[in-house]
Order: structure tokens, then sequence, then C-alpha cells
């Protein structure tokens, strides 16, 4: 039987620090039938000083260097422009992969049926130098949530896949022609669009070691003046009332609406307090709390001060 070619995405920016590691793992997988693309995009460290120094050892991987910075998004479907995988998974190159992630998501996919569109996993939580601070799903608050099959109601109620756990099948991304270059970030939107149309599965033990790093993408939703993160949000969020079929679907938004609206005037992203209006007005659900959250952003009530001291309480790695 001849084993189903997986594509790698490797997504990098200043990750010099634990690039070879990153890799390294990818090389060390116990599936054969892969392919490795690597995508540097206008690193300003020295990334791709260790790229190179790879790739002249392992001259199978694909390097595609930008000479400009273009995002995730654009660079991702760059790669799957180029690749040729059956299956592919987006690995940013701070992560590191355990050695059976590959073979046992592909086993799992070749267990179920067609309309099964992505695999995801529990994690381990690192930190910068490598030390386990805990698990993504094992011991914490969603630890007995991870649902499988259709899961369109629970990605519109909260976040819970851990993104470098997940393997695609191409053909979900065919469907949503890639990610959407228009947005500052992938994850909630692809969640949203895929799993209105496709099942997802889960495998219950840590395949992936995620690390938390200070100054990384996911950590930028806790600082202000990053408004085209949160301009993104609310253009999912725009997304999800449209693909909605139901009251209970409906119902469903409107809280995780509630919640990035708190979020977005929390992190005083007042600008945005029209467009949350509006969107729960077209939910019929601009009621209770919402007026009160739009009032602080129409009047710009600064609340930051008290957003940073809920982010000590909790620990940032834990809340997104």
């Amino acid at each position: 039987m001849t084993l189903p070619l997986v594509s790698i995405i490797c997504l990098c920016y200043n990750h010099e620090k634990f690039l070879e590691e990153a890799l390294l793992s990818l090389l060390a997988q116990d599936y054969p039938n892969k392919e490795i693309i690597i995508v540097d995009d206008r690193s300003t460290d020295g990334s791709v000083v260790v790229i190179e120094k790879l790739i002249r050892q392992y001259p199978e991987i694909v390097f595609i260097r930008h000479e400009v910075n273009l995002g995730n998004c654009t660079s991702f479907n760059q790669a799957f422009e180029r690749s040729k995988g059956s299956f592919i998974i987006d690995f940013a190159t701070d992560d590191v992969m355990l050695p059976e992630m590959i073979s046992k998501q592909v086993n799992l996919f070749l267990s179920l049926p067609q309309n099964y569109g992505v695999v995801y996993s529990d994690a381990e939580i690192i930190s910068e130098e490598g030390k386990l601070l805990g698990y993504h799903h094992r011991g914490t608050s969603k630890a007995s949530l991870h649902p499988e099959g259709d899961v369109f109601k629970e990605v519109l109620k909260q976040y819970f896949i851990c993104p470098p756990t997940m393997m695609m099948r191409r053909a979900v991304l065919e469907r949503t022609h890639g990610y959407d270059a228009t947005l500052a970030y992938e994850d909630f939107n692809f969640w949203i669009v895929s799993a209105r149309d496709f099942f997802y599965a889960f495998i219950p033990e840590a395949l992936v070691k995620r690390r938390v790093v200070k100054k990384s993408f996911s950590l930028a939703f806790y600082t202000r003046y990053n408004t085209r993160l949160f301009e993104t949000t609310l253009l999912v969020l725009n997304k999800a009332f449209a693909l909605c079929r139901t009251q209970e679907e409906k119902n469903i938004l409107t809280g995780r609406v509630l919640f990035e609206m708190r979020h977005a005037m929390l992190m005083e992203e007042f600008s945005l307090a029209e467009g949350y209006k509006k969107l729960l007005r077209s939910l019929g659900a601009y009621t209770g709390i919402a007026p009160v959250l739009y009032f602080i952003g129409k009047y710009k009530i600064k609340l930051f001060w008290l957003y940073r001291v809920l982010l000590r309480l909790k620990g940032v790695y834990k809340l997104r």
C-alpha cells in the first residue's frame, strides 16, 4: 500500500532561536512519505542562515524566501499552491513535532469517511527554553472539550483547538481556496468555514510541543494598537453569521460576539464598537450588556489597566 503524501508547510518569521529544533523534528518523523516546504517571511534575524544550512544537508526541502513581509496567510497560500500532498500541516517553526504525529494522524484519517476534513490532538505547552508548562487539553478547563464530528457550533462558541496539532485534508483547503489573505490571522476563519462542511476528529494525546514565546503573534491579542487583528475577528464573526442556519447557531454566535466585543473594548479598540453594534442588531441581540459595551467604545472609556490585572491572574497563554 502506498502511503499518502503529507505536505508540511513551515512558516518562519524571526524563529532563529528555535528553528533548527523545529525542522529536525519534522525530519525525525517516523512517517516516510512527506514533503517539507519552508517559507521565510522576511525574517530580520539569522533564520535564513539556519534554513540554508539545513537545506544543504537535505536538498529535498523546498525553500521560499520573501523579500518583503507578506504575512502568514499569503505565505501559507504560496506554499500550498506548490504542495502536492493529500494531507497538509501548517507548522510554525517555533514549535516541535513529536515523532509519531504524522503517522498517527494519517492512520486515523485512513479509517474515517471522506467528509472528515481535520484531525487535531492535545499538545504540550512549553516555555521558550523548552520547559513543560502544561497541556492544551489535559489538566485544563479544555480537558473534556474535544468535540468530534460536526463541530460548527463548538467553533462558534469558543477556542479549543491547538492550531499546530491540526492535519487538514487537501480537499478542505481547496474548498476554502486556502486561507483568506485579506485577514491578519487564519485559524478562527478556517475553523468556521471548514467546520460548516467537514467533520473533525480528535486524538487524545499530545503530538506537538507548542512553544509560548513572549513576542509571538498569538500574544499580540493581549496588547493594544493591534487593530488589524481585532478587525479580522469582527470580519470572521460576520462570516459566521452568514453561515448560521438555525436559531440555535445564532444564539451561540451571539455569546461569542459579546465575548469578543468585551475583549476589544477592554483592549481599547474603540473604532470597532459600531461594527459590533451592527452585528448584534442583525442577530437581534443588542440588549443586556451590549449597549454598555457600545457606550464604553463610543465614549472611549479606558479599561486596559483592568485587563492587565486579569491577564496576570489567569496567565496569558491559557486564555487563547
